[in-house]
């Protein structure tokens, strides 16, 4: 899993690195995403400590001005547990960045393509 993300962030860090030099200024990641279906089932113990931990400690370390803002579609009324159990893996830093949307009727795809998140 975390080999995945790792190839994931460093191709997605070089493509940024690229566009920054040839715009002459820095581009950053936003991110969507969609939380439809969601449960508590899937934050067990086992999956928060082997898995989602990690990932976000490496996600910090080396990749932490990569994003720009998370968009978090359709949470779950479950969110604010989970919330509770995500937030002391984060930083004050990317805590800032997540965007909760709770009103959109469409999928990540539509909220892409209707650009009514940028700010």
């Amino acid at each position: 899993f975390l080999d995945y993300w790792i190839f994931l962030y460093e191709s997605i860090h070089l493509r940024l690195y690229q566009q920054s030099l040839q715009f002459g200024q820095m581009t950053f990641l936003d991110e969507v995403c969609d939380l439809s279906g969601l449960s508590l089932q899937q934050f067990s113990p086992s999956f928060v400590t082997k898995v989602m931990s990690p990932w976000l400690k490496m996600t910090q370390a080396y990749y932490p001005e990569t994003t720009r803002r998370i968009y978090i579609l359709h949470p779950p009324a479950i969110i604010k547990v989970a919330w509770k159990l995500v937030t002391p893996l984060l930083s004050q830093g990317t805590i800032d960045k997540i965007r909760f949307v709770r009103k959109f009727d469409g999928s990540a795809n539509d909220f892409v393509e209707s650009a009514s998140w940028l700010d």
